[in-house]
């Protein structure tokens, strides 16, 4: 009996912990995706996968680029990535109600958008970092990071063996893309613990 109290008790807390998250979060998990260990490689990251937390008919979902883009309730997505583990980082200066208001109607437009696997910079694919940046830019006016060069990154031979499979080539040098590790790292963004 005591036993089971205890753990009753622990899984309140988790749950309580899990309830933190805001509209406007920005969440980070290390993603079971087969693509997941080549962006693990290339950004020397453990964060692979993105999204951003808003709500929707008082629950709190995360705004995500899979196949295609769509909401996922925050426990469903959180319980998808490696060992439930989540990165949670909020805007500096907090988002108001109308920014909120923006970004959650410019995700209602974008849903059903395809997963971009060629990470290639635009609209009508996006990609989950795109996404994330996408959003905060249009919706609330707010630059998280400047996109790199493909340039900027190193390539390993997993990762080239991947972009000749999706592209036929490797991309182009100077093309514009944002990492979920550039994200991670933002300044414009804080660590919730």
């Amino acid at each position: 009996m005591r036993l089971r109290l205890v753990l009753v008790g622990l899984l309140c807390m988790s749950a309580s912990a899990r309830a933190d998250v805001e509209p406007g979060d920005v969440v980070f998990q290390r993603s079971r995706s087969r693509q997941a260990q080549v962006i693990a490689e290339v950004t020397r990251s453990e964060w692979t996968h993105v999204g951003v937390v808003l709500e929707r008919r008082g629950e709190r979902v995360v705004l995500e680029a899979v196949s295609p883009v769509r909401w996922t309730p925050f426990e469903t997505w959180r319980r998808r990535g490696v060992g439930g583990r989540v990165l949670v980082r909020r805007p500096r200066a907090p988002l108001d109600t109308d920014a909120l208001r923006r970004m959650s109607a410019l995700g209602d437009a974008w849903v059903g958008r395809p997963y971009d696997a060629r990470f290639e910079w635009g609209e009508a694919r996006l990609y989950c970092s795109e996404l994330v940046f996408l959003l905060f830019e249009r919706g609330a006016g707010v630059r998280l990071v400047e996109p790199q060069r493909w340039a900027d990154l190193s390539l390993g031979p997993r990762a080239r063996r991947l972009a000749r499979q999706r592209l036929g080539r490797l991309p182009d040098p100077d093309g514009l893309l944002v990492t979920p590790a550039a994200l991670a790292t933002s300044d414009a963004l804080r660590t919730i613990e």
